[in-house]
């Protein structure tokens, strides 16, 4: 029950939107200062480390990093600015990406792609390995202001309060060079 929830919560984020100064809606949901200064790698770094089991799950190099996002997440290069994304090889279901958008009309559109994603990987297990297809299932897709993260991972609980004490202020210190 409380992964639903959590699942929800982080759906919600995608949707928040702050009063724009016109009275309307704002696209920018938590509009902070301290988001400016993370990377990506910083965000999935938190996320990962917030993992019990890190066996397997590693960085991808920058050339397999850009095959994830374009041809398997579908990612236009200019919807991006910077991204990190950590898989697991073999039946190991587990991955974890945290993209920075290059803008907020760009929102969507990744977070879409990257729930046809996982809801593609949930394809790829189910019947061959259901250990890893509830792993996939109960994963979830994370939108806080520019920022888009695909969660799937064994604690989504403590994946999605990584992320987000992460991007507002706890920043943990930058990844070494792989």
């Amino acid at each position: 029950m409380r992964r639903i929830v959590v699942v929800a919560l982080l759906l919600a984020l995608c949707g928040c939107a702050a009063p724009a100064e016109n009275g309307g809606e704002s696209a920018v949901p938590f509009p902070t200062p301290e988001l400016a200064a993370v990377t990506a790698a910083q965000a999935a770094q938190a996320v990962v480390d917030s993992q019990g089991d890190l066996v397997g799950l590693t960085p991808l190099e920058e050339e397999d990093q850009d095959f994830y996002l374009a041809e398997l997440y579908g990612l236009e290069e200019d919807l991006w600015t910077d991204a990190a994304v950590y898989a697991a090889p073999g039946v190991d279901a587990r991955e974890v990406a945290v993209i920075r958008l290059s803008g907020m009309d760009a929102v969507e559109s990744v977070r879409t792609a990257l729930e046809e994603y996982r809801q593609s990987r949930l394809g790829d297990f189910f019947g061959y390995a259901p250990d890893q297809a509830a792993l996939v299932s109960g994963g979830g897709v994370a939108c806080v202001d520019d920022y888009a993260a695909l969660l799937i991972c064994e604690n989504l609980d403590a994946a999605a309060d990584a992320l987000t004490a992460c991007l507002w202020g706890e920043i943990p210190p930058e990844p070494a060079p792989a």
